[in-house]
């Protein structure tokens, strides 16, 4: 399906599970790589938190 704008009010509200952020526990002093890869545009961001 494609959106055009005005967005549905669903597609982002903050109910919607689908739009909540994801929260990585961590803890001090230790470094922690992540990948974050997009199976559509064959891409990939790598970046270290640390």
């Amino acid at each position: 399906t494609t959106w055009t704008y005005p967005w549905p009010e669903t597609m982002c509200a903050f109910n919607n599970t689908q739009c909540t952020p994801h929260v990585l526990r961590v803890q001090p002093n230790k470094t922690y790589r992540l990948r974050i890869a997009s199976v559509t545009s064959l891409a990939s961001l790598n970046f270290a938190i640390g």
